[in-house]
């Protein structure tokens, strides 16, 4: 599988995505995830899997991003963009 393409103002997310990666080169070899992007309702993504298995390891790395500060990768409770720390580096 190749590595998912992730948004440049991202780099906190890298850690997540390279679990999944791994995590889903065991479950479904053959499934794809080809980018994950930001968006105003949360991160998204472009992936084929053909078992339940595989799929629901992307929807859960979905919903563990929506958590996940995208500078520092830092996981909150709530859904967040930026963590606190990072948000007041945001331009």
């Amino acid at each position: 599988m190749n590595e998912p393409v992730i948004p440049r103002d991202r780099p906190g997310w890298q850690a997540c995505i390279d679990r999944l990666v791994a995590e889903l080169a065991e479950v479904e070899p053959g499934a794809e995830v080809q980018m994950i992007d930001a968006t105003i309702l949360g991160p998204k993504t472009m992936f084929t899997a053909n078992t339940d298995d595989g799929r629901v390891l992307v929807w859960a790395t979905l919903a563990e991003l929506a958590h996940t500060c995208g500078q520092c990768g830092t996981v909150e409770p709530e859904r967040i963009t930026w963590c606190a720390k990072c948000a007041g580096k945001q331009r």
